[in-house]
């Protein structure tokens, strides 16, 4: 299984992947810590697992997964924000986002 995390705290996201990494046996992918970059990276890499942080820098996470829960359609999406509210949440669950 590879993962990556989606986070605009860089040192959150090395060691949010590293950590899961080792609990998961899996492969860790260079976090990703901007909506840009996600966006120019996730096609080509094609995680199993993308851990989303949903206030970034340049934009939400659920924007991203909006933009790829079609050509990505074996991935499972999985939001973990500090600014996780009843609204971003109810959102989140109704595009389909896979847990929080």
């Amino acid at each position: 299984m590879r993962i990556v995390v989606v986070d605009d705290h860089g040192g959150v996201a090395e060691m949010t992947s590293r950590m899961l990494a080792g609990a998961l046996h899996c492969d860790a992918l260079r976090p990703m810590t901007s909506l840009a970059e996600a966006t120019t990276r996730l096609p080509r890499e094609a995680p199993d697992l993308v851990l989303l942080d949903n206030r970034l820098e340049d934009g939400r996470g659920v924007e991203l997964f909006t933009r790829f829960k079609r050509t990505l359609p074996d991935t499972r999406w999985l939001m973990c924000s500090a600014y996780l509210s009843a609204h971003t949440l109810h959102e989140a669950f109704a595009l389909g986002i896979n847990g929080t």
